[in-house]
């Protein structure tokens, strides 16, 4: 990433997909841009600073000019409260390409190179996470869990994939999935997937040992599978056990 004109050909591609995002706003009243609002969000997360677009806002009040628009071409910076309303309403996958542009720029510069380790491979490792959670508000997207004492809590969760190397701090984030409960079906598409599975199984029982929470295993389950293939069942489960480093011996008893 530091070779010159990469981060600013990604930035490029980035603007161009966002002038594609549905405007919901009508008449004249289109002070910002949509990719400006994009733009904006995106700076807070590359920079992992909170406060970055405030400081920007003065910036350009007492110099003239910002960071936001030299490093990633904000024209002009809109309110939080500006942002979330303009993106609200845009679904996740229009930014998808953008993950796909990114990994063709770095290969294309064998910037890739340095990941690739274990007979020159990618390794993917999985993270599941929650970024939504209420007790109360929820929509059709939700995944539920019903606690003990009769409360039902509802939350959206996400599988984010990231190339990963040994000794390297950096990582290469990939598409993520978003765990939603399956259209037709009642249950969470985790207890649907598990209908269709031999949970019985001596190795995914070694798995699960070796797992905080079942969830965590088909959320794993759900990612592996959207970007690898698998000709069965007990090839999956000893490639799990391959990725955790883990020994497996069989039970001969």
């Amino acid at each position: 990433m530091n070779q010159p004109g990469i981060f600013d050909e990604i930035v490029l591609y980035f603007r161009s997909i966002l002038e594609g995002f549905p405007d919901k706003r009508t008449g004249k009243n289109k002070r910002y841009q949509i990719s400006d609002a994009a733009l904006s969000a995106f700076s807070v997360f590359f920079t992992q600073s909170p406060s970055f677009l405030a400081h920007q806002k003065l910036m350009a009040l007492k110099k003239g000019h910002n960071n936001a628009q030299s490093l990633f071409g904000v024209h002009q910076i809109p309110s939080d409260n500006q942002i979330r309303d303009l993106l609200d309403e845009v679904e996740p996958d229009k930014v998808f390409p953008v993950f796909s542009e990114i990994f063709r720029v770095l290969e294309k510069g064998k910037h890739l190179d340095v990941f690739r380790c274990f007979e020159n491979n990618l390794l993917i490792a999985l993270d599941g996470t929650e970024y939504f959670c209420s007790n109360q508000i929820h929509c059709q997207h939700c995944s539920s869990r019903t606690f003990r004492n009769g409360t039902t809590q509802y939350f959206h969760g996400v599988v984010t994939p990231v190339i990963v190397c040994p000794g390297n701090s950096k990582v290469i984030p990939l598409i993520p999935e978003f765990v939603v409960p399956q259209d037709g079906h009642q249950k969470q598409d985790c207890e649907n997937t598990a209908a269709k599975l031999d949970l019985t199984s001596e190795k995914y029982q070694f798995i699960r040992q070796h797992l905080p929470t079942r969830k965590t295993f088909f959320d794993d389950l759900r990612a592996l599978t959207r970007y690898l293939y698998f000709d069965s069942w007990e090839n999956l489960l000893d490639f799990m056990i391959h990725g955790l480093e883990l020994e497996f011996h069989p039970n001969t008893s």
